[in-house]
């Protein structure tokens, strides 16, 4: 077994990004999809002034909070190190700063952010239950959590033909929206919105649709990898079965996405 399968499932994660890092927005249009609905998703009626963006990646929800926010003060969080030096060679310093940390366990002091914001970063937590209560204990009374994140639904093509040639899964396990739906419920914030989205990306072929997933630091980073390449027999199961899925604008990857909207109770000074 490789040395790096061995190591913990955060650190197998936070290499995969890492690597994905100085390509990752090229092939990042779903991320940026979700990314912009999220943005246009914040209370218009809020003015924080100071944000966290939560498994930031590049940067672009942190350029995005920005041109709202241009007086705040907004640091970006990553557990890559690849993702923060792509992010700060991309967008700079002014006002915004970049630092290494994980969403279940915030870099923050108490009740010291006035708005938390992650884009598709929680589903490589264990559940979304530390993050909430990470959320909870940094924002101000009347401060704003806003999230997207994976849920079950998603990648479902990609399962599918896996599971004609595996008896496991060979894509990640996301939460269900009920799951979700008691986290949010069982936490002491105020939960405003909570909606639930199909996107779909398109590509020519099998293998572009898993080369998009590595990419973008994705390849199911929860077990090691497969020891050699997969075999000519197996790749031309999964390409059939990938197949049956075939519309007039390509080969489609499901991404079932929840975007929600919190608020800590109290009013901010």
């Amino acid at each position: 077994m490789s040395t790096e399968a061995t190591l913990p499932l955060k650190h197998r994660i936070a290499t995969s990004f890492s690597r994905a890092a100085p390509h990752y927005d090229h092939h990042a249009g779903l991320q940026r999809e979700v990314a912009d609905d999220l943005l246009r998703a914040l209370p218009t009626r809020a003015m924080p002034q100071r944000l966290a963006d939560v498994g930031c990646g590049t940067g672009y929800v942190t350029r995005g909070l920005r041109a709202r926010y241009p007086e705040a003060t907004i640091t970006g969080i990553d557990p890559a190190p690849g993702m923060l030096e792509e992010a700060a060679r991309r967008h700079g310093h002014g006002r915004l700063y970049w630092q290494s940390g994980e969403a279940e366990q915030l870099p923050f002091a108490d009740e010291c952010l006035d708005m938390v914001v992650s884009s598709l970063a929680i589903q490589w937590c264990a559940t979304p239950e530390g993050f909430l209560r990470e959320a909870e204990r940094t924002l101000r009374p009347g401060g704003w959590l806003a999230f997207t994140t994976l849920l079950d639904g998603s990648l479902n093509e990609l399962k599918t033909a896996f599971s004609m040639i595996e008896d496991r899964a060979a894509v990640n396990a996301f939460l269900t929206h009920e799951a979700l739906s008691v986290h949010l419920q069982a936490s002491p914030l105020t939960l405003h919105t909570l909606k639930v989205r199909d996107h779909r990306v398109f590509h020519d072929s099998a293998a572009a649709s898993l080369r998009a997933l590595k990419a973008v630091g994705a390849a199911t980073p929860d077990r090691p990898a497969p020891q050699g390449l997969m075999s000519r027999r197996h790749w031309a199961g999964v390409t059939q079965s990938l197949e049956r899925f075939r519309t007039p604008m390509g080969l489609p990857t499901t991404y079932r996405v929840a975007l929600v909207l919190m608020q800590k109770p109290g009013d901010l000074p």
